[in-house]
């Protein structure tokens, strides 16, 4: 299953991932590594080294229950395009549907939506992006990075998630399936997605007499042009 990079852009606080939770500190969390404004635009290079992809904040809009949601529109080498649409609910930021299955305002949503983060943003936070009935696609913040440099310029605060599909043995318990590509995610405090990367750890092993792992996809922030937020 394939996941599309995430792109974001936010207000300009502090991020203390020690900090207590509240309805406020968790919101402005999710709203940080997660921004919609709409007009915002971030410009991102692939293995190619080319500014290949191009991801804006189309428009926003209410679905049937009065739920915010944004659509964010992703151009690939100018010739593919993806619609994505994310929402804040509850402790989460969630992705509601994808391709172009909206029309206006009107947006079903996944059953159950996949989830992108979820508070608290802190290391060693987990959660379960998606599931099936024989694997889960668990995310969990790994690392907090001080200070990370991509094309796009220096970011603190930086973090690092893994995300890994694990499969459910006979004895019930999940286990790490190195046959699926794993993606790591770097997010930024006021910029979002910076750098996303996706491997596989069983192809490295079987085709690389080094076993070193093998990056299949690279997602790099080169330019970011942000908009003022909303209240």
């Amino acid at each position: 299953m394939t996941y599309r990079f995430t792109i974001i852009a936010f207000v300009v606080i502090l991020f203390n991932p020690c900090a207590a939770y509240s309805a406020d500190g968790k919101y402005d969390q999710l709203r940080s590594y997660f921004p919609m404004e709409k007009g915002s635009v971030w410009i991102y290079n692939s293995l190619t080294n080319t500014p290949d992809t191009i991801v804006i904040v189309n428009d926003c809009g209410y679905d049937d229950y009065g739920i915010k949601f944004c659509i964010f529109k992703e151009t690939i080498m100018e010739l593919n395009t993806v619609h994505t649409a994310y929402t804040y609910q509850g402790d989460s930021v969630l992705i509601k549907l994808e391709q172009n299955a909206f029309k206006g305002n009107n947006v079903e949503t996944f059953l159950p939506p996949k989830v992108l983060l979820k508070y608290p943003l802190s290391l060693g936070s987990t959660w379960i992006t998606a599931t099936t009935d024989e694997m889960n696609f668990q995310s969990k913040i790994v690392k907090i990075i001080p200070l990370m440099e991509v094309k796009a310029g220096k970011f603190s605060q930086v973090l690092k998630v893994e995300s890994k599909w694990f499969v459910k043995q006979n004895n019930g318990k999940m286990k790490f399936e190195e046959k699926e590509t794993v993606v790591v995610s770097y997010y930024a405090p006021n910029v979002g997605l910076i750098l996303e990367e996706a491997y596989n750890i069983g192809l490295s092993k079987k085709y690389n007499k080094n076993k070193k792992v093998k990056v299949l996809r690279t997602q790099e922030l080169v330019e970011y042009r942000p908009v003022n937020r909303e209240n």
